[in-house]
């Protein structure tokens, strides 16, 4: 062998592909990381999106109930549609109890 140029002893080649498998983890888990922050990020907004769902559709049923209301207490000879469907619900739900998840009520 020349003496010019050393050849790289076994402990310095195995230290250089220790480093070099530490990058690739390193790598690969920041890859991982960033596709997880992108994931969670997204959740976040659908979160905040069912959220504002949530409140619009909250307000929305007030303003029907609120509806429904004003037109029972109005004058009306003849009750408007909705009210049979009112009936229907508090009848199923007087009936089953919880919405009907545990069945008929015994007694």
């Amino acid at each position: 062998m020349a003496r010019g140029s050393p050849t790289p002893s076994v402990s310095s080649q195995r230290s250089i592909q220790s480093a070099q498998k530490v990058a690739k983890a390193k790598a690969r888990h920041r890859k991982e990381y960033e596709e997880q922050k992108v994931q969670l990020n997204a959740l976040f907004q659908q979160i905040k999106e069912a959220q504002v769902h949530m409140k619009t559709s909250s307000q929305e049923l007030r303003t029907s109930w609120a509806d429904l209301a004003e037109e029972l207490n109005s004058d009306s000879s003849t009750p408007p549609d909705r009210v049979s469907g009112c009936f229907f619900v508090t009848t199923w739900f007087s009936l089953t109890g919880n919405g009907g998840r545990k069945g008929l009520k015994t007694g």
